[in-house]
C-alpha cells in the first residue's frame, strides 16, 4: 500500500470516529431525553387512567373500552371488501364478550396465502373506520396443497 493510500484511509477512519464522537455526545444523549420525556409522559397517563378506573364501575370501563357500535351489514361489506381486495376467505363468528350488555367479540378464521392474510389483517388494522385491535392471534401452516389459515379475535 502506498503513502498516499494510508492517508486516505487514515483520513476516512478520522472522519468515522468524528462521527461516533458527534453520535455518542449529541444524538444518543438527545434520543435518551426523548425516551425519558416518553416514558414520564406515559407514566402521567397511566397515573390519570388508574385514577379512573378506580372511580369508575366495571359498566364504565367497558364502555370507555367500546370505541364504536356496528351494524353487521357494514361489518361484513367492510371486513369483506378487505378480505376480497387480499384474495383471502374469511368466516367470521360474533360471539358475546366481556364487559357489558351488547358487547361483541369477533371471531375470524381466514384461509389464504400468507400475504394475502398478512395483508388482510394489515388492512383491517389500519383502516380508521373500524378501529379494530386484534387480539388472540394464530396462524396455523397449510398442508401441501391447501392455503394457510389463521384465526383472530378482535
Amino acid at each position: 500500500m502506498s503513502l498516499e493510500g494510508i492517508k486516505l484511509e487514515n483520513d476516512e477512519l478520522d472522519a468515522k470516529i468524528a462521527e461516533a464522537t458527534r453520535l455518542a455526545q449529541v444524538d444518543f444523549i438527545n434520543k435518551k431525553s426523548e425516551v425519558l420525556a416518553s416514558s414520564r409522559q406515559l407514566e402521567e397517563a397511566k397515573t390519570t387512567y388508574d385514577d379512573m378506573v378506580t372511580v369508575s364501575s366495571s359498566e364504565d370501563v367497558a364502555l370507555a373500552s367500546q370505541l364504536v357500535g356496528y351494524k353487521i351489514e357494514y361489518l361484513w361489506a367492510t371486513i369483506g371488501t378487505h378480505a376480497t381486495r387480499e384474495g383471502v376467505v374469511i368466516k367470521l363468528d360474533i360471539v358475546n364478550g366481556t364487559g357489558g350488555d351488547k358487547v361483541y367479540n369477533l371471531n375470524f378464521t381466514v384461509t389464504g396465502s400468507y400475504v394475502g392474510i398478512t395483508d388482510f389483517i394489515s388492512d383491517i388494522e389500519d383502516d380508521s373506520n373500524l378501529g379494530f385491535k386484534i387480539e388472540e392471534f394464530s396462524m396455523k401452516p397449510a398442508t401441501v396443497g391447501t392455503t394457510n389459515e389463521t384465526e383472530e379475535t378482535e
